[in-house]
């Protein structure tokens, strides 16, 4: 179960399965491949990127992973 502060995405992308995982505490967004080795990791993003980066995700066929609908 994800904590309220975290939230996740999974998409497949060229047969592998991609996460991407942004601690809103930490403001720290990391992308890993589907063996969990950190592709990419950014920190100091904010809420209104994620809304951007959100938007990218789902138009690659990204699910969000935590069950309620909160606000970023």
């Amino acid at each position: 179960m994800l904590s309220q502060d975290v939230i996740a995405w999974m998409w497949v992308q060229d047969e592998k399965l991609l996460k991407a995982v942004y601690h809103k505490n930490k403001k720290t967004l990391i992308i890993f491949d589907e063996e969990d080795n950190i592709i990419l990791k950014r920190v100091g993003v904010e809420a209104s990127h994620i809304k951007k980066i959100e938007l990218i995700f789902l138009s690659k066929g990204a699910q969000r992973m935590d069950t309620t609908e909160q606000p970023l």
